[in-house]
């Protein structure tokens, strides 16, 4: 769901929290601005990798390259420009707060090497992948407060000259970030455990 989530409003609520004066243009000539641009990118990709964030999930359907490797499984597969890692299957996957419960075979002959996947299937392989494309507008905003917390903890001795303020943020990046897994668990179905022997010896 889309929300009114900027990346202008990401940085001020980091300013704000650092204590520092918020900016109107992260591209701005300030030291708030410049601090802020530095970190940014490096910070977001960071948080969007910890954890399988449902806003970043993409899908795609990759076709095997036509070079394969030069020893041990028998194609490629190019990862798209903004894939950043894996995310759990469907069916194939149980979706849960912390990630993947298991996969089919054929998932455990994958392997990431570079920009690629190596695999002795003949494709196509359906992925889905957490993405580093996105606006910010489809960011959760739990997520976007967790991820003005990690920005303010990496500027504010830089813009402060002090790091007293830095055990306060972190406890309220935890909490946030806490909560945002929560809530992204939320919105994910139900996982259904197999169906013991024991009851379908009964039918």
């Amino acid at each position: 769901m889309a929300t009114q989530t900027t990346k202008i409003g990401i940085v001020n609520r980091a300013l704000q929290l650092v204590g520092f004066p918020q900016i109107n243009s992260i591209n701005e000539n300030s030291r708030g601005a410049r601090s802020m641009a530095r970190a940014y990118d490096s910070v977001l990709l960071n948080e969007l990798r910890k954890h399988f964030w449902n806003f970043a999930i993409k899908r795609i359907s990759l076709v095997a390259n036509a070079t394969p490797p030069i020893f041990g499984k028998g194609n490629y597969f190019d990862l798209p420009g903004d894939f950043l890692m894996l995310a759990p299957m469907d069916e194939a996957f149980g979706i849960a707060a912390g990630g993947p419960i298991s996969g089919p075979p054929s998932i455990n002959d994958w392997q990431i090497e570079g920009n690629q996947i190596a695999s002795n299937e003949l494709g196509p392989l359906n992925v889905r992948y957490i993405s580093s494309n996105l606006v910010e507008s489809l960011f959760d905003v739990t997520f976007a407060e967790a991820l003005s917390c990690a920005l303010a903890i990496n500027t504010v001795e830089e813009l402060t000259n002090s790091n007293t303020k830095m055990a306060n943020l972190q406890k309220t990046y935890d909490d946030y970030i806490k909560m945002a897994r929560r809530r992204n668990a939320f919105e994910n179905r139900p996982v259904q455990s197999p169906t013991d022997s024991w009851i379908t010896s009964r039918f």
